[in-house]
């Protein structure tokens, strides 16, 4: 009887995994088509195939297309929100600002893909109707936060430095993705650190 139950209780594992790594593979095909032939140019049979997995598959795990895009846009918002832990906790403003920027680099290098799908959502007017208020809170919580930090710095107009270290951020991710691979992220990031370490600020 042992035996059977740990035969059992290993289909069961095996099957959970399988599951786990069907829905993996599926996100991870319709991030890629999403972000290679927009997301009103992929339909669900396309990834499907692409996944090598049943189109009623895609269904079951997301309900529908919306349902995919709707788990593509939380899972990056939760990789922003890691870059946002510096302010979470008692590091010197200025350290946390700059872990920012480094956690920043990080996930435009680890995570291309899905911000090439996000600079297609800016111009696809029906997707982004569907994702601006997801995309809305997440910029309102990261401009929050950056407000914060250089109210703690003693900015004279904390709000404008954060609009500014915000765009600069969205600005040097739209040019590397533009050109992955003769880009100088790297240089270009330790001249942000080298503005936000020795910072006159605005106003």
């Amino acid at each position: 009887k042992k035996l059977v139950g740990d035969k059992k209780a290993h289909i069961f594992v095996s099957d959970y995994s399988l599951m786990i790594s069907n829905k993996t593979k599926i996100l991870q095909t319709a991030l890629h088509l999403f972000a290679e032939r927009g997301y009103d140019g992929t339909a669900t049979s396309l990834i499907a195939k692409e996944a090598g997995v049943s189109e009623g598959l895609v269904f079951r795990h997301f309900g529908s297309k919306a349902g995919l895009l709707e788990s593509i846009m939380l899972e990056g918002l939760a990789q922003i929100a890691e870059t946002m832990r510096a302010y979470e906790t008692d590091m010197d403003p200025r350290e946390a600002i700059l872990a920012h920027i480094d956690q920043s680099v990080r996930l435009m290098r680890e995570q291309a893909v899905f911000w090439r799908f996000v600079q297609q959502v800016r111009f696809q007017p029906a997707v982004m109707a569907a994702a601006a208020p997801r995309i809305a809170a997440a910029n309102q919580f990261i401009m929050t936060r950056l407000t914060e930090q250089f109210a703690k710095l003693g900015a004279p107009q904390p709000a404008l430095e954060a609009a500014v270290l915000f765009a600069l951020i969205d600005g040097i991710t739209i040019h590397f993705l533009q050109l992955p691979g003769d880009y100088p992220l790297e240089a270009i990031a330790q001249s942000l650190k080298h503005k936000y370490t020795n910072e006159t600020f605005l106003g």
